[in-house]
């Protein structure tokens, strides 16, 4: 299992406090304190929950001394069932750390994020409030239920949309097919910087409120 060394590592590498480890790793800031100052045995769970998040976040342990920051990655999870969309909200929360995130969003169906599961919808727009980070909607002309300010939602006709929703954010590339109840997560930073460009230029090309 990983060291103490390495978690510290990781964290300078990510740019994480220890209370950033804590959210992410869904631990207490206080265990997290006395495993990187070897206070106590550290239960086997903490230490997977910590790997996790930090592999999560593009880290690659080697052994029991190295650490590095991994940029060729290429990872894809499907995620299906009446449980996908919160499974969706817990990969970005767990990205999203600091108000510099933006997550990008083009969804022919932005009603259905809202209204598929309205307590995950919440738990969402809590979480993007309190962090701070923000997120620009393109979705199909006529939409007015804005979830918040309209400045941050533009439309496109539906030809243009499409049928499957993308969001962009961090390394990774979310496609989300309301009707399958369905979402394909590609994790891969080439992949995501061509989503983030191509909804830039639609972006600029799409008709304000």
């Amino acid at each position: 299992m990983i060291s103490s060394k390495q978690i510290k590592a990781a964290r300078a590498l990510l740019d994480w406090t220890q209370s950033e480890l804590a959210d992410v790793s869904g631990l207490h800031l206080n265990a997290i304190n006395k495993i990187e100052n070897d206070t106590g045995e550290a239960r086997l769970s903490s230490l997977s929950a910590i790997k996790a998040a930090c592999e999560n976040a593009g880290i690659k342990f080697r052994g029991q001394k190295g650490v590095e920051l991994r940029e060729d990655v290429f990872e894809t999870i499907r995620i299906e069932g009446k449980e996908f969309l919160s499974r969706m909200i817990d990969d970005i929360l767990i990205s999203f750390q600091h108000k510099e995130d933006q997550l990008l969003c083009c969804n022919p169906d932005e009603k259905m994020f809202n209204s598929f599961d309205p307590a995950q919808a919440e738990r969402y727009y809590s979480r993007m409030k309190h962090v701070g980070f923000n997120e620009r909607v393109l979705t199909c002309a006529g939409y007015k239920a804005f979830a918040h300010h309209s400045e941050n939602y533009r439309w496109l006709s539906p030809d243009i949309l499409g049928k499957i929703a993308y969001t962009v954010y961090q390394d990774r590339v979310a496609f989300t097919n309301w009707n399958l109840r369905e979402t394909l997560i590609i994790r891969n930073k080439p992949l995501s910087e061509t989503f983030r460009g191509q909804f830039e230029f639609l972006w600029t090309n799409a008709n304000r409120f």
